[in-house]
């Protein structure tokens, strides 16, 4: 599991007690890419608790048990989860 949290837009100072009241959510503008080291992948998917069910991420391989997972623009909105199975 890999957690991906929006945080564009949050506007924190130092000693602010968290969570802050009404923060803005600023949309993501460009897909979101990372790398992980596994063995394999067999399904993918990402899901979050701001939205009903799962969303599709591409993933590549990247070299040996390296892959490069993708996560299409709009699909995190302020926090979820990619599930690498």
């Amino acid at each position: 599991m890999v957690h991906l949290l929006n945080a564009t837009g949050v506007k924190v100072k130092n000693g602010d007690v968290l969570p802050v009241p009404n923060p803005e959510w600023e949309p993501i503008e460009d897909d979101m890419v990372f790398e992980i080291a596994l063995p394999s992948i067999k399904e993918a998917y990402y899901a979050s608790p701001d939205a009903t069910g799962h969303k599709a991420v591409k993933v590549e391989a990247a070299g040996s048990n390296l892959f490069k997972i993708t996560v299409p623009k709009g699909t995190v909105e302020k926090y979820g989860i990619v599930y690498l199975k």
